[in-house]
């Protein structure tokens, strides 16, 4: 399918080269001719490319994974992140500094020849010089410790990416498991993990036995967006008797956006119980009626191209995004859409009823880097003045649009409407007529 693809590749042959079958003689002729090594590899096994762009003292630009750093270390450098414009603005990155001068050499890198790799692989098996060793750490409270992306622990709604467990837009146990034998006494169970854009909504933690006939402790998951990992869950739970087939499960929710990291399980007979903060009054912003992220499935990309939970625009004209089509009652509202924006192609973005032919409010985008506060790309309010039952979000591009998005929110909002059911009707014919009309412009002036 790969290989497909890229043979069918518009840009093939001339911006995108694929060397195929070449010899040796040819490899050694594209490194002398090149400038850098571009290695965006995601799941890396070992690294020879590196080795061979540094025994060709060719800088290197690598995605900062384990494998490169292991091969590289600091003699290359490093990116990160999935979508198409993480690896276009490190390149850039890289070029400014090969211009004044600045890049990282990968000279001095060490590498063995393939001889001194097969000797130290004998000594290893032969004469047991192992490069590192594990040595058990005691802990005596720790009971069991698995990733969220354990095979141990099951999942009817979730999808495993790396270490993690993603919930994916679906509603049901994202995890359970993983089904100990633990004898009398206090334990305490603690989840781990991320919120991501569309926050937790929802989502249920609880310990049980017997099939989840009895149920020893639940919780609604605590955590916020954009915070990196944290603890999302503590069960505290005591046994009476032996316990056989104890599980711990999460349920999610349509909207529910989180990760898994790490379940603990550890043993409570002589941990303190945490005292609970004092309470203060802070300032906490409202949660929102409606969340997705960029690529959930309640929303649609004819054009996009998806990376992780972002949504990037492919150079291509027409609906980035459009949804979810869902239902609120009458009341006042603002939506927030998550994202940024660079360049100078037209963005436009609205909100819809009725079968895409009533237009509650729309923006137009436009002009350099665009970002907001928080990371808010555009924010705009309606009023709903009946019960609706296919409210729709859309995001339309040009070929020219280079944008990125990472969700949207829909909150009860007040203040000042901009547009109302009645404000303005249009049909999806009439709407997208300007941003194309604005393309076929720019392509005369081309």
């Amino acid at each position: 399918e790969l290989v497909e693809m890229i043979r069918q590749h518009p840009k093939l042959e001339r911006h995108l080269f694929w060397l195929e079958a070449i010899d040796d003689d040819y490899l050694e002729a594209v490194y002398a001719a090149s400038a850098c090594l571009i290695a965006a590899s995601y799941g890396e096994g070992f690294g020879l490319p590196l080795v061979e762009a540094a025994r060709h003292k060719l800088p290197i630009l690598a995605r900062d994974i384990p494998a490169f750093r292991e091969v590289a270390g600091s003699h290359a450098s490093y990116f990160s992140g999935l979508g198409p414009v993480d690896l276009a603005d490190a390149v850039l990155q890289w070029l400014e500094r090969a211009k004044a001068g600045y890049t990282i050499s990968s000279e001095g890198m060490p590498w063995l020849t393939w001889a001194q790799a097969t000797q130290a692989m004998l000594k290893v098996v032969l004469d047991d010089q192992w490069q590192d060793r594990w040595v058990p750490q005691k802990d005596d409270t720790l009971v069991a410790r698995y990733w969220g992306s354990d095979p141990r622990l099951f999942t009817e709604v979730g999808e495993r990416t790396g270490t993690a467990l993603w919930s994916t837009g679906q509603a049901g146990h994202l995890l359970y498991g993983p089904y100990l034998s633990l004898p009398p006494g206090r334990y305490v169970a603690t989840l781990t993990g991320k919120v991501g854009i569309a926050g937790v909504n929802g989502v249920i933690a609880d310990v049980c036995i017997d099939g989840g006939k009895e149920i020893l402790a639940d919780c609604v998951l605590q955590g916020s967006w954009p915070e990196q990992e944290q603890t999302l869950a503590r069960l505290e739970f005591t046994l009476t008797r032996p316990a056989q087939q104890l599980e711990v499960r999460v349920e999610t929710q349509e909207m529910s956006d989180i990760a898994i990291a790490m379940l603990e399980i550890r043993r409570a007979d002589g941990l303190p119980t945490p005292q609970l903060p004092p309470a203060t009054r802070t300032a906490k912003e409202a949660e929102p009626v409606l969340a997705y992220w960029a690529t959930h499935p309640k929303l649609a990309s004819p054009i996009g191209y998806a990376a992780g939970r972002t949504l990037y625009s492919t150079a291509k004209t027409g609906y980035l995004l459009r949804g979810p089509h869902a239902a609120l009652p009458a009341g006042r509202y603002v939506v927030r859409i998550y994202g940024g924006m660079q360049g100078d192609g037209q963005v436009r973005a609205d909100v819809c009823i009725s079968q895409d032919t009533q237009i509650l409010v729309e923006r137009v985008l436009s002009g350099e880097a665009t970002k907001g506060r928080d990371g808010v790309l555009v924010a705009m309010e309606f009023e709903l003045r009946w019960y609706v039952s296919d409210l729709e979000v859309r995001i339309d591009v040009l070929k020219t649009s280079d944008i990125m998005l990472n969700g949207c929110r829909v909150y009860a909002g007040h203040g000042e409407i901009v547009y109302s059911m009645d404000a303005q009707k249009s049909s999806t014919r009439e709407v997208s007529d300007s941003l194309e009309t604005e393309n076929e412009k720019q392509e005369e002036m081309k």
